[in-house]
């Protein structure tokens, strides 16, 4: 039995191959709309969040010999418990980690390492376009109202992040409910639409549309603040579905079927 936590893109895809290939697998989503993504053929689905101890019984119950951890690259913590897991249980760990996107030299991208340091970006009456999602809204919300800035935010069109906005006093105007990854040209609409100022994003790579939000800001000649993902050491990293397939057939293909 293979684990994947598969709540990304890459994750999906890693489960529909494991599945076109016959090899058991459980599945790790957090919620319930991650869980309607998956593969069709993926029987086996556990939802919800896991801690240490959680992950730990669900690897012994389900008797795994791999754990895949294809989490987004800023779930560091899962990530980290995903390694103490696999080594109390005493079975590999392989992280399934997408390909960043090269920043380019330019004056208008702002690389933060931490929310707060958009802080001395910031200054009254500026809009602040977040891109960032609806988990960091309420750091993002308070510092753009200390510094008496607006906050336009682009969340997931989900019940749950669209009333965050508005627990965090966003009106209307200011709460774009939509599903990415978006092209150059609709980031330039909206951009321009809602008069950026600024432009929070994170390092998400291609797959999170870092590509296309950094052309749209440079054309535009918006500064763009792109929150660098945290540097993690993992014992072995693949950066693509196919590569994790090749390893896993290699190495323990007549084993895991």
């Amino acid at each position: 039995m293979i684990i994947v936590l598969a709540g990304t893109a890459e994750g999906r895809k890693m489960v529909s191959l494991l599945n076109q290939k016959g090899w058991p697998n459980t599945a790790c989503v957090v919620s319930h709309y991650g869980a309607q993504l998956l593969d069709n053929n993926t029987n086996d689905v556990y939802q919800g969040s896991l801690d240490r101890t959680e992950l730990i019984t669900l690897i012994n119950n389900q008797d795994a010999s791999l754990l895949i951890d294809a989490t987004h690259p800023f779930a560091n913590q899962i990530s980290g418990l995903a390694m103490e897991a696999a080594e109390a249980c005493k079975i590999p760990y392989i992280r399934l980690e997408r390909d960043s996107v090269s920043l380019p030299d330019d004056s208008l991208v702002k690389r933060i390492e931490k929310i707060e340091q958009i802080e001395e970006y910031l200054f009254p009456q500026q809009t602040v376009f977040s891109t960032v999602g609806s988990k960091h809204l309420p750091l993002v919300a308070s510092l753009v109202k200390r510094a008496e800035a607006r906050l336009v935010a682009r969340v997931l069109p989900l019940s749950g992040a669209v009333r965050s906005c508005e627990e965090l006093g966003l009106n209307p105007d200011s709460i774009i409910a939509l599903k990415g990854p978006f092209s150059k040209e609709l980031n330039l609409q909206l951009f321009k639409h809602y008069g950026a100022q600024l432009i929070l994003t994170k390092e998400s790579g291609t797959a999170g549309g870092l590509d296309t939000k950094l052309q749209a800001a440079l054309v535009l000649g918006i500064p763009i603040a792109v929150w660098v993902r945290p540097r993690m050491e993992y014992p072995a990293v693949f950066h693509s579905p196919r590569e994790v397939l090749q390893y896993i057939g290699d190495k323990w293909g007549g084993v895991l079927k």
